[in-house]
């Protein structure tokens, strides 16, 4: 092959550009699907996309999809802007992969958290629901026993036992054994109001008039319903620290920790520039082919420049 440059005149470029048009790539749509796969079987391409994307859960047809419509919008004209533009193509589906990996990662972090405190309450379940018995039978009552979901539902259904018996049979049972199994032989300040309340009404309670029962009832009554209030409360800001997880609690998993974050924006901009750079490439090849593609004039003797000037 020869080194030295042919002189484009005007006749050779023209035969240049219709010899171009005749080519028009493949028609069919078998033909056109293997075209578009020719940039993934080029030297990196290769290597880098096909053999590794089914591995990253990425299908290489959307790679050629994405690929294709990369050349629509560039309409690459030679080989080294073929080049260009599959590498710009590369670029950003690597953008739109660390994207992806984003979002996984921050929905891998919400759903760590919930499986965290779901687990943590299986746990603690399991860990002392067969201790009740142990704990009411002992000195201490059962709401000294370590705190699971069984705990405060097994308190808060006896005491709503307790106040359902009590309306209809008034202080006729024996609930002193009940609450001695809640809050243990000896009645911190967290049940002693209600102890002392009851212990208080229910003595000589039929020896009394009947206003005075009334009073008596509704005292009692009144003192149960602050205890179960207050376990329901309990038990609410129990399964928010340990079982549930609150909407805005959700929502801060969607900011990476700052290390991660600042790799993040990192890379991204890294390959922002890369494709800049990418651009740039292409643009100012094609400024330099659109230079040298020029058709000069032909040459012409001196009797000939005269008749052109006349």
């Amino acid at each position: 092959m020869s080194l030295v440059k042919r002189k484009v005149t005007p006749k050779l470029f023209s035969a240049l550009q219709r010899n171009g048009r005749k080519s028009r790539g493949p028609r069919t749509e078998l033909g056109k699907r293997h075209s578009s796969l020719n940039a993934l079987k080029q030297g990196a391409f290769a290597q880098v996309c096909l053999a590794h994307m089914q591995a990253l859960g990425e299908d290489p047809a959307d790679f050629a999809k994405h690929l294709a419509s990369m050349r629509q919008a560039f309409d690459p004209q030679d080989g080294v802007e073929q080049v260009l533009v599959a590498g710009i193509a590369q670029l950003y589906w690597r953008l739109f992969r660390l994207h992806r990996g984003e979002a996984g990662f921050l929905a891998s972090r919400r759903r760590s958290l919930r499986a965290d405190r779901e687990w943590r309450a299986h746990l603690a379940r399991r860990a002392h629901v067969d201790t009740f018995q142990d704990c009411a039978t002992a000195v201490k009552g059962l709401v000294n026993s370590p705190d699971c979901p069984a705990k405060f539902r097994h308190i808060l259904e006896t005491l709503n036992t307790v106040r359902e018996l009590h309306l209809l049979n008034g202080f006729s049972g024996n609930d002193s054994r009940t609450f001695e199994l809640i809050f243990g032989v000896d009645a911190s300040c967290l049940g002693i109001n209600l102890v002392s309340a009851y212990e208080t009404c229910r003595c000589d309670f039929e020896k009394q008039p009947p206003f005075t029962q009334e009073y008596r009832s509704e005292y009692f009554l009144k003192a149960l319903d602050e205890e179960i209030s207050y376990f329901e409360r309990e038990f609410q800001l129990y399964l928010q620290r340990e079982v549930e997880v609150p909407g805005e609690m959700s929502d801060a998993q969607l900011l990476p920790p700052t290390e991660d974050l600042d790799r993040i924006i990192r890379y991204e901009a890294h390959l922002e520039r890369l494709i800049e750079r990418k651009l740039l490439q292409l643009y100012e090849w094609r400024r330099e082919k659109a230079t040298v593609n020029i058709p000069r004039p032909l040459e012409t003797s001196g009797e000939q420049r005269e008749s052109y000037e006349q």
